[in-house]
C-alpha cells in the first residue's frame, strides 16, 4: 500500500512539474540544504501501551538537517520583466537524532524582481510547497505485548515507520547571475513552514502520526537558458 501511495504522489507531483515546464525560459539542476525545527505527534499502538522497556520515545521535537537536489525551471531568468514563476522538483534526505526520512518535494515560487540588469537579477516572492515524506525512527526500541508481557516471544524490536503528505508555504529571495548568454547560476535562500495533511505510522500495528515545522534553506542552481535575454522584452 505504501508503494502504491508513493507512486501516486510521485506521479501527481511529476505531472504538475512536467505540465508547466513548457513555459520555461531556462531549465537545469539544483542542490539545497535546510535546517529547521519540527514537531511530531506520534501515537503508540494499544498492543504496546505501557509495556515498553524504558518507553518508546516520541520524536516530539527535532531539528533536522535536510540535504538534496533535483530539477529546476524558471519562466524568466534574464529578461527585463518583473515577474517569474519557478518550480523545483527533487529528493531530500531528512535527518535528525530521532527520525530519518526521505522527502520528495515540489516547490512553486512566484517571483517579483525589483532589480534587473544584464548580468544580475534580484527577485523575491512567496512559495507553495508539496512534500511526501517516508522513513523510520533513527533508533530501535524493545517492547513487550501488553497482554502477555512476560512471554519471550512477545518481545519486539521496534523501529517505527512513517509516511506524511504535507503542504506548506514560504518566502524566497534569489539572485540570478547571467554568466553566459545561455547559462545562469542561481543563489536562493528563504524560510518555509509546512504541516501534514495526512500521516500514519506503524510499530506492530498501525498508528496515527502528524507533523508541522519550519526551516531555513540555501540553494545553488545552474540553468541553461534559451530565448531569454535582458533585451527580449523590448
Amino acid at each position: 500500500m505504501r508503494i502504491k501511495k508513493f507512486q501516486i504522489a510521485l506521479f501527481t507531483m511529476a505531472a504538475l512539474f512536467c505540465s508547466a515546464v513548457s513555459y520555461a525560459a531556462g531549465i537545469g539542476g539544483y542542490f539545497t540544504t535546510h535546517y529547521g525545527s519540527y514537531k511530531w505527534n506520534i501515537d503508540e499502538s494499544i498492543d504496546l501501551s505501557d509495556s515498553t522497556f524504558g518507553g518508546i520515545s516520541s520524536p516530539s521535537q527535532s531539528r533536522p538537517v535536510i540535504l538534496g537536489g533535483g530539477l529546476i525551471w524558471d519562466t524568466n531568468l534574464a529578461a527585463d520583466r518583473i515577474f517569474n514563476f519557478r518550480q523545483n522538483i527533487g529528493f531530500e534526505s531528512f535527518n535528525s537524532s530521532q527520525i530519518k526520512l526521505t522527502q520528495f518535494s515540489l516547490t512553486n515560487t512566484f517571483g517579483f524582481s525589483p532589480v534587473r540588469t544584464r548580468l544580475l537579477r534580484f527577485w523575491l516572492g512567496p512559495q507553495l510547497n508539496l512534500q511526501y515524506r517516508w522513513g523510520k525512527d533513527a533508533h530501535s526500541y524493545y517492547a513487550a505485548h501488553v497482554l502477555i508481557p512476560a512471554y519471550p516471544g512477545a518481545i519486539y524490536k521496534i523501529k517505527r515507520k512513517y509516511e506524511f503528505f504535507s503542504v506548506g508555504t514560504g518566502l524566497a529571495l534569489g539572485l540570478n547571475f547571467n554568466v553566459h548568454k545561455n547559462v545562469t547560476i542561481g543563489l536562493e535562500t528563504g524560510i518555509q513552514i509546512a504541516t501534514s495533511l495526512w500521516g500514519k505510522g506503524k510499530d506492530i500495528a498501525r498508528i496515527d502520526a502528524s507533523c508541522w515545522g519550519y526551516e531555513g534553506y540555501v540553494s545553488v542552481s545552474v540553468l541553461g537558458r534559451f530565448n531569454d535575454e535582458y533585451a527580449s522584452s523590448q
